[in-house]
């Protein structure tokens, strides 16, 4: 049941749901928790107490490069492309869902058309961070030594 002091909280915060995420030190506490944390409405904070200055400013820029509104107008892990970083910094005046996603639909559209990425809402999830740029063919040959690895081969 909410009362009125979650439902003021919430409303100070933008907040979905009265949940602060505890701000762990050390390896618990990291981008992929806090932006998975925020994308569910909740409250989400750093632990930084064991992090390098360079360090807690790769977290920071990771936690804000992984979650946006500007295609759909909720919060989401998407690919950054040349539409979020135009309108990175408007994020705060973007309508909330769905009229911001009915404002870009056309914007989403034309760029499938054209196949242009730059202008498509590409969602990539919380471990996006976990990503490798590598080919295809490495890739597979990463999952076959690893599968040997795990199986004893």
């Amino acid at each position: 049941m909410w009362t009125n002091k979650s439902k003021n909280f919430c409303s100070q915060f933008a907040l979905s749901v009265p949940i602060i995420q505890a701000p762990m030190a050390g390896p618990p506490s990291n981008a992929r928790l806090i932006s998975t944390v925020s994308n569910i409405g909740a409250l989400g904070s750093l632990g930084a107490g064991y992090l390098s200055t360079g360090k807690l400013s790769e977290e920071i820029k990771q936690i804000k490069n992984s979650n946006g509104k500007t295609f759909s107008g909720k919060f989401a892990s998407g690919l950054k492309n040349e539409f979020i970083s135009r309108l990175n910094h408007l994020e705060d005046s973007v309508p909330d869902y769905p009229i911001q996603n009915e404002v870009t639909k056309k914007i989403r559209a034309r760029a499938i058309e054209l196949a242009n990425p730059e202008y498509q809402s590409l969602w990539a999830g919380q471990g996006s961070a976990k990503c490798l740029d590598i080919s295809a063919a490495k890739l597979i040959n990463k999952l076959v030594n690893e599968t040997n690895h795990l199986l004893g081969c």
